[in-house]
């Protein structure tokens, strides 16, 4: 018999999709009516997965963040959240079919993914850690969208430049659209960041009475903070062109990967969790 998680999280997948499903068909064939429904439905979306991670947080007692396919699910909801935010602030939802699409993938590979909840070492259990996990979450999820951003702006910037625009591009937004939207994808994540920071120095002065140690993670993502930080910073500056952002958010996105996925694989690190 199914558990109340579980076929709650079948209705997320389904409801994903629908909603991927019909920003996809407002992009290709601009329909009044769907464009009327269908951030209803996302909207819809994000709140039964609200209540996905709720029921699964009832069920293990704490944050789901038993394995990576379980995080993978509260990384979903950041990430979709976050593009809600950039989509109302910007009134534009011309890319929600792709970001949705994307949505859809990453939680349908954490719901038929293998793995139970297990007990977590009592460290990461507080509210302290909930509160730095969550907005580290939060900030990786906005900088993920501002990347995305920028690669559809430095797309379609080249293929401005060379003369041979599709048919997919010419319904994206103009470029200084999808810089916007990356500039504040970007703003958000490093806002976030710096929160998270901050109470990651917190919780680990609870725990090893120490603010911010050398870590070789830490190390990497004061790396990532510091390039993001630039990059809002100069995108304010005369002068400063968006192309540049773009390229700013792209090297700071492959350095939040390099501190993950490398440094995850060759050295030891307190943050592997």
């Amino acid at each position: 018999m199914r558990t109340l998680s579980e076929i709650l999280g079948f209705v997320v997948f389904a409801m994903y999709g629908a909603s991927s499903a019909a920003y996809l068909r407002h992009f290709f064939q601009p329909d009044a009516a769907v464009g009327a429904y269908k951030r209803t439905l996302f909207r819809a979306t994000l709140a039964l997965h609200a209540a996905y991670l709720a029921v699964g947080w009832a069920a293990a007692g704490h944050m789901p963040l038993y394995n990576r396919f379980a995080i993978l699910a509260v990384v979903v909801f950041a990430y979709s959240l976050i593009y809600l935010v950039v989509e109302t602030r910007t009134g534009q939802a011309e890319v929600g079919g792709f970001i949705l699409a994307l949505a859809t993938i990453f939680f349908g590979v954490s719901l038929f993914s293998f793995g139970q909840p297990v007990e977590l070492d009592a460290r990461f259990q507080g509210p302290m850690f909930a509160f730095h996990i969550s907005t580290v979450i939060l900030a990786y999820s906005a900088l993920f969208l501002g990347f995305l951003f920028a690669g559809l702006y430095l797309l379609l910037y080249y293929e401005i430049k060379e003369h041979r625009l599709g048919r997919i591009y010419q319904r994206l937004p103009p470029l200084e659209l999808l810089a916007t939207m990356s500039n504040h994808a970007n703003i958000l994540g490093f806002g976030f960041l710096t929160v998270g920071i901050v109470a990651g120095s917190l919780w680990a002065k609870q725990v090893w009475d120490l603010y911010f140690g050398l870590d070789p993670k830490l190390i990497a993502t004061a790396a990532v903070w510091l390039i993001y930080g630039a990059g809002v910073l100069a995108a304010r500056l005369p002068g400063w062109s968006r192309k540049r952002s773009a390229y700013v958010s792209v090297l700071g996105f492959f350095t939040l990967v390099f501190s993950f996925v490398l440094l995850h694989s060759v050295v030891v690190s307190q943050h592997n969790f």
